[in-house]
């Protein structure tokens, strides 16, 4: 459930003072699963790779590529007994200036490792690893991106990720469903990852794609000079591609921080924040705005037309806070402010001033107007407050959106959850664009209160949402499986006329098709490159199921 909450946004530069830091280089992954291409550092910097925003929204292979943002990333503060200011934020690693590390923090672990590194592991992998270890209770064939997972305790770590060892720490590092029970990720013994959302564990739900690493700020902080907070932040970064061209999951990245207090003394007055610089495109015509009762912030184009980048219907950039932190009374944190948004912001520059946004003030300490939260309505009112009834000047919108006061004990663990989406209809105007942009954030609300277990059969593996999945009345076998040369395909309850093979990326490789149906097929596979499969079988009814197929040699 959703709390009202007070918003504000500002327009920020973050030049920064300070000499560059040294510190091990960030690692770079690429999300391009759905209609986003985004950038992720491993430091913890979102959407950018250090000289340019990274969002590219829509992402079409071979097509000319435009950023909806030029960064993102985490803020923290808060004040201990003694008063004494603690902060850390990221922001673009200018001159080297930063306030957070890649990897573990080293009072998190004993044999401190690094750990500089984003793990992938995608949908595939993860049902063809479940298929191989199901059918036998022994898993034939390892997928590196399973058995490198870096969950609690994994034995095959170092095999897979090149004798990099995994440190010992009381927590459970990369989320995964605990198969056997024994506590310690075994994937040998059915183990496997998961998204780890709190609440959600027993549903054991999966994406398209996922990303996990760590990051922490045990080091000095170059961009605020502020003291450190002491904090690990594990972050999973989810996709999801359907095959409903609208499917508002095709065009999201979500985001999952676990941050995790190891200071040893209670931070009073805390504040978390997520930064964002919006970037449709011409970033000097832009306009933002807020919803408070949706935890919500989200930037459009001023007029029609985004001169030199998108042109004629720019999309809309939303950023939908699904999940807040936790007080000390275990109660979500609702949102607390969003900076003002104007052209006569004041760039932070000291601990203090950090703080202040944090907290939800000006620079300078003053008060923000309008109760915190400006342009709170829908821009296609005519007599709500936005910027567009407003007549603002167009221009670089950068926001600061930030949960608080609340008191951060140690071991806190808490989860920040941010959805960063795009909407954008064939041959809409900014504004019709904002006003599907309500419907289309309350959807992937939905999914999320539903731990990601209602998507339907539009958003399964090769199972459309108008295509009957026979796969509950009926009983498919793939075997062997793994696979080199040849499979049998058989079924029961139901006789099946055409089987379809399709690759990882969802692309068709293989097509076999009778008049009329049989129980049992040959598949010839010894054409096909090793790698994971999807087997998608049509019923005599017109209906379809489909299983996981490995193909090795």
């Amino acid at each position: 459930m959703k709390r009202f909450c007070y918003l504000f946004s500002a327009m920020l530069t973050f030049a920064g003072t300070g000499e560059a830091l040294a510190q091990q280089p960030s690692v770079t992954a690429v999300l391009q699963r759905n209609n986003i291409k985004a950038v992720v550092q491993s430091n913890g910097a979102l959407f950018q790779d250090f000289s340019q925003g990274q969002f590219i929204v829509p992402y079409a292979p071979g097509q000319p590529e435009i950023t909806a943002l030029r960064g993102a990333g985490l803020w923290l503060g808060g004040l201990d007994a003694g008063g004494n200011l603690k902060v850390a934020a990221q922001l673009y690693n200018q001159n080297g200036m930063a306030d957070f590390q890649t990897g573990l923090h080293p009072e998190n672990a004993t044999g401190f490792s690094p750990l500089n590194k984003i793990w992938r592991v995608t949908r595939e992998q993860i049902e063809a690893h479940r298929a191989d270890f199901a059918d036998n209770g022994v898993v034939d064939n390892p997928i590196s991106a399973i058995f490198g997972w870096p969950g609690k305790d994994n034995l095959f770590f170092s095999d897979y990720n090149q004798g990099m060892t995994l440190p010992f720490t009381p927590s459970n590092l990369a989320p995964y469903w605990d198969n056997d029970g024994t506590g310690t990720y075994d994937p040998h013994r059915g183990d496997f990852p998961v998204l780890g959302i709190r609440g959600c564990l027993e549903n054991a739900p999966i994406a398209d794609e996922m990303l996990w690493f760590a990051f922490h700020d045990a080091i000095a902080h170059t961009q605020t000079g502020g003291q450190r907070m002491n904090v690990e932040v594990q972050a999973t970064v989810f996709t999801y591609g359907c095959q409903e061209a609208d499917n508002p999951l095709n065009d999201v990245v979500f985001v999952n921080y676990k941050i995790i207090s190891l200071g040893v003394e209670q931070i009073f007055d805390t504040y978390f924040g997520i930064f964002t610089d919006i970037e449709i495109g011409n970033f000097n015509d832009d306009f933002a705005g807020c919803d408070p009762d949706r935890q919500l912030i989200f930037g459009y184009n001023s007029d029609p037309d985004d001169e030199g980048f998108y042109g004629a219907n720019p999309p809309v950039v939303a950023i939908d806070f699904l999940r807040g932190p936790l007080s000390e009374g275990a109660q979500e944190v609702p949102v607390r402010a969003l900076f003002p948004i104007g052209n006569n912001g004041i760039d932070p520059g000291t601990p203090v001033e950090y703080y202040r946004l944090l907290s939800g003030q000006q620079v300078d300490g003053t008060a923000v107007a309008n109760g915190g939260f400006p342009y709170p309505d829908d821009p296609n009112d005519p007599s709500g407050d936005s910027e567009v009834t407003a007549d603002n000047t167009p221009g670089n919108r950068r926001m600061l959106s930030t949960f608080g006061p609340f008191r951060l004990d140690p071991g806190a663990v808490n989860e920040l959850i941010v959805a960063f989406s795009f909407t954008q209809q064939p041959g809409a105007t900014p504004l019709e664009n904002v006003a599907a942009m309500y419907d289309r954030v309350d959807v992937l609300q939905n999914h999320f209160d539903g731990c990601f277990s209602n998507l339907g059969n539009s958003c399964s593996p090769l199972v459309s949402s108008d295509e009957e999945t026979i796969g509950a009345r009926v009983e498919m076998k793939v075997m062997p499986n793994p696979a080199s040369n040849e499979v049998r395909v058989l079924f029961s309850g139901q006789e099946v006329r055409r089987l379809e093979v399709y690759d990882a990326t969802g692309k068709k490789v293989s097509e076999l098709f009778r008049e009329t149906g049989a129980s049992e097929w040959r598949l010839p596979v010894g054409q096909l490159p090793s790698g994971i499969y999807w087997v998608k079988a049509q019923g005599e009814d017109g209906s379809f199921t489909a299983k996981p197929l490995v193909v090795s040699r």
